[in-house]
């Protein structure tokens, strides 16, 4: 394909992907509106056989492909851009320009740039969500829940493991070892939930805490270890 033709469908995805995002946002703020996702493991409303979260996440991987056309657009112009920002910024002439690959390791050095703003924006995030609580309690939702394994028989081994909002219900099985079917009932959660989703996310659209989650995972854990004491 020539570079005319790979710029106009590019800036053609962009436009649909633009379009996209609008429409998906559009539902989820006048159609699926805040409250009809189904928490507590209720029916949710469904637009297209889609719930609100289902449609968030179309959302989402729509801003995703949406960024990836832009940075695909922003490479396919890059040249332009390093020639526009020379004569903006530094004025230098076009006989004493960088060579290409100076250029090229330029844009690389942006795009890890932009994607360490965005991993640290993350991580600043996660540890900053806080949930109120009755009296104006605030608990940190990203804060971790000490849950301690006991292993070997007589729980002669003992170790600690921190039960996130950011692992998985498969990272918590295998740090615990209680199954994924097991842990979705223990936490009230739908049985066709994926072993992939997140229990900070499972936590928001299901209503419990992350002290119920540790006590209710802890409980388990204790069960477990009296049943492998009392065995012959």
């Amino acid at each position: 394909m020539r570079r005319a033709g790979l710029n106009y469908l590019v800036d053609l995805l962009t436009f649909v992907a633009i379009l996209a995002l609008i429409c998906t946002g559009l539902i989820l703020e006048y159609v699926l509106v805040p409250g009809t996702g189904g928490r507590g493991g209720g029916g949710g409303w469904e637009l297209w056989r889609g719930t609100r979260h289902d449609w968030g996440d179309v959302h989402f991987y729509i801003a995703i492909g949406l960024a990836t056309l832009l940075a695909v657009h922003v490479a396919l112009h890059w040249a332009w851009v390093c020639a526009l920002t020379r004569r903006l910024w530094d004025r230098m002439p076009r006989s004493h320009a960088p060579a290409r690959w100076k250029e090229n390791a330029a844009g690389a050095g942006f795009l890890t740039g932009i994607a360490l703003v965005i991993a640290a924006f993350l991580f600043v995030a996660n540890a900053s969500v806080r949930r109120g609580g009755a009296g104006g309690t605030d608990h940190s939702f990203a804060g971790s829940e000490v849950i301690s394994v006991h292993e070997g028989r007589g729980g002669g081994e003992r170790t600690e493991f921190h039960l996130r909002g950011s692992m998985t219900l498969g990272d918590i099985a295998d740090a615990t070892g209680i199954e994924p079917a097991r842990l979705r009932s223990l936490l009230g959660v739908p049985q066709e939930v994926s072993a992939n989703a997140r229990l900070g996310r499972l936590r928001n659209e299901y209503g419990f805490s992350m002290a119920e989650a540790r006590e209710s995972v802890a409980a388990a854990l204790s069960e477990d270890q009296q049943k492998r004491e009392r065995a012959p």
